[in-house]
């Protein structure tokens, strides 16, 4: 659905899913051989504790800008890309943008005011100490700053927060207001698999 001025590309990572995604998969790359470069695992590499972004999904990046999105989450803006990376083109000090995103709770309890108010044009210290929210699905950064993830952001709880981080401790951060993603939050999501894992690990 994007809608832009410059080229880009969609790196797609399948860690060898039992549901049809490898085949919706093959047949959109099959209809848009331009747009997708594909990755198909035969076995899940994310339970072996593989870092999948550095080891399968960055070396494959040409662009200059990287934009994430896992699975549960999806846009809705079809200018969300040529706002981001206009921003960024026309503000060369600044490493990273995100925005706004709705959040669905599916089969999990719902929290409102979950997250602080959000800070528009923040620097790295704004951004460890405030509350607010950076969705992973959110964010277009400056492919240089972090093009190979360290080894220890897997073993995180918070390892996009962490991502974050790591980006705008090289420049500032821009965030609009504008609602252009969907954060999905359900039983199966990383975020409660990982919750699920350290109460287990607390309990020992």
């Amino acid at each position: 659905m994007q809608k832009t001025s410059f080229p880009f590309e969609i790196i797609i990572y399948d860690d060898a899913s039992t549901d049809k995604t490898a085949q919706i998969v093959k047949e959109n790359v099959d209809k848009y051989p331009h747009l997708f470069i594909p990755i198909f695992q035969t076995e899940n590499q994310y339970s072996k504790g593989v870092n999948l972004f550095s080891k399968y999904v960055f070396p494959k990046a040409r662009g200059e800008y990287l934009a994430l999105c896992e699975g549960d989450d999806y846009w809705t803006d079809p200018n969300k890309l040529q706002k981001q990376v206009t921003f960024l083109d026309n503000h060369p000090t600044y490493a990273m943008c995100s925005h706004e995103v709705e959040i669905t709770f599916e089969g999990v309890e719902k929290v409102d005011n979950l997250y602080g108010e959000p800070i528009i044009d923040a620097d790295f210290d704004q951004i460890l100490n405030a509350t607010m929210f950076i969705a992973l699905n959110s964010i277009v950064y400056r492919k240089r700053y972090l093009s190979v993830m360290p080894d220890w952001l897997d073993k995180l709880p918070g390892a996009h927060r962490a991502l974050i981080l790591l980006v705008t401790s090289k420049g500032r951060n821009y965030h609009f207001l504008d609602k252009m993603g969907v954060k999905r939050k359900n039983p199966g999501g990383i975020t409660y698999v990982q919750k699920r894992f350290r109460d287990k690990q607390n309990k020992k």
